[in-house]
């Protein structure tokens, strides 16, 4: 069939958003290495609030906007700001269990070690109450698994890069297959101001 006569639509998706932050981690990476941690967290949970973090928090928040603004298509009178933050660490051997994340918008990820090589991909999955072309019950054999067939999608860490995602989507890390931690800072987003239409019935101010 020749492909210039018919287009597909991604219609109402769960959009990734993935890029990279040009900062020296080097300060950071040493700074973690000496706080306190409750596996698989740091107990500091608002950690981005630490002076070493100042620059760093400044770049995730000129993606928050590009996401909200450019992609989502989000009016500015909402603003999207970071709420709660930790370093997620992985030790030699383990895993990052499947979980989304509760009283947030959407979410994030920084990728922080040098090397992210055997030490665990992060692995979405689509939510079994979100249906698509195939109800959970229809498990087909596909040829070549793209944004509209697959259940899980996979994505390869690599330092510096960024990913924002929404937070009921389910998600893991593959097993650190390596003898060193692996550390990444994760971070939820939520929304102030004027949310919604004021015109209307369901509008939203926070």
């Amino acid at each position: 069939m020749d492909n210039s006569k018919y287009m597909v639509l991604p219609l109402f998706s769960s959009p990734i958003y993935v890029s990279d932050i040009d900062l020296d981690f080097t300060d950071i990476v040493n700074y973690i290495q000496n706080i306190e941690y409750s596996l698989p967290r740091s107990t500091d949970t608002y950690i981005i609030r630490q002076p070493i973090f100042s620059l760093l928090k400044e770049k995730i928040e000129e993606h928050i906007k590009n996401y909200v603004t450019n992609i989502l298509c989000v009016k500015e009178s909402a603003e999207f700001y970071i709420t709660n933050s930790w370093i997620f660490k992985i030790n030699p051997n383990q895993i990052g269990d499947e979980h989304i994340h509760s009283n947030a918008v959407f979410s994030g990820v920084v990728y922080l070690n040098d090397d992210y090589t055997n030490s665990g991909n992060v692995f979405f999955r689509k939510d079994h109450n979100r249906l698509s072309i195939f109800t959970p019950t229809i498990t087909p054999d596909i040829t070549d698994y793209n944004i509209f067939n697959a259940t899980e999608w996979r994505i390869e860490p690599k330092q510096k890069m960024i990913l924002l995602f929404p937070a009921h989507l389910p998600h893991r890390v593959s097993r650190n297959e390596t003898n060193t931690p692996r550390h990444s800072l994760a971070f939820n987003v939520f929304a102030r101001g004027n949310i919604s239409d004021q015109t209307g019935l369901n509008d939203l101010i926070l």
